[in-house]
């Protein structure tokens, strides 16, 4: 497992708070294990099977996470933060898109 994920989990915290929520510390380390090309399941599979849980425990604390962010932020807020022109008239944040919008997000940064 990738310990890089404390940048990710920070950002996170930093940008939408609600670091009480489980789903962050997760999203954070599958920031962190994706590389571009690798499947969401395949993400949700190596996550789960290093910490004991079952792969959709892991996308259901995630998708928690993110709701929590939609009560405090609209998207057009997080589209902004993210620099990153959601689908017209999308209402939510999807995992597989939000992943790897974050991961080059901040790499581009560094």
């Amino acid at each position: 497992m990738p310990n890089n994920y404390k940048k990710y989990y920070n950002y996170l915290i930093q940008t939408f708070g609600c670091a009480n929520y489980s789903g962050c510390l997760a999203l954070a380390r599958l920031i962190a294990m994706y590389k571009e090309g690798k499947q969401l399941q395949d993400l949700y599979k190596e996550y789960s099977e290093q910490y004991n849980l079952t792969p959709t425990a892991v996308e259901r604390c995630v998708r928690v996470y993110l709701q929590a962010i939609l009560k405090e932020y609209s998207i057009e807020d997080i589209a902004n933060v993210l620099d990153y022109n959601f689908k017209p008239g999308q209402t939510r944040l999807v995992i597989s898109e939000i992943i790897p919008v974050i991961k080059f997000r901040l790499e581009e940064e560094q």
